[in-house]
């Protein structure tokens, strides 16, 4: 499965090992240790951290932001959607099922990350 970030990055999720919702108040002390990291590889002002991020992590300390909420609520949704979406396409992989005339082997399932 192909991720869109907001930013419109593509992550493929096979690389991915953990997502999770980051609260970047209860981050913020230190996340302001890597500030000029934030800046530089994903463009995040630490002056206007606030909300949540669903952030993918990948092996070797590598993450990404997939993207960014208002609300707690708001990032569990769209986590929650994410997660049905995947197990709907892993369930449709075992049943072999087809879709509109096609087999999920006939394409590779995208995920675009909603804005807030």
């Amino acid at each position: 499965m192909i991720i869109v970030e907001q930013n419109k990055d593509i992550v493929n999720f096979s690389r991915v090992s953990e997502i999770k919702i980051v609260d970047y108040e209860a981050q913020k002390e230190s996340l302001e240790k890597f500030v000029s990291a934030l800046i530089a590889n994903v463009g995040i002002d630490d002056t206007k951290l606030s909300g949540y991020g669903i952030y993918a992590y990948f092996e070797k300390d590598n993450w990404s932001v997939l993207g960014e909420y208002k609300t707690e609520e708001r990032a569990k949704e769209v986590l929650k959607d994410f997660i049905s979406r995947y197990e709907a396409i892993e369930l449709c992989k075992r049943e072999d099922s087809e879709i509109f005339g096609y087999t999920l082997g006939d394409y590779t399932p995208i995920y675009e990350m909603p804005e807030d």
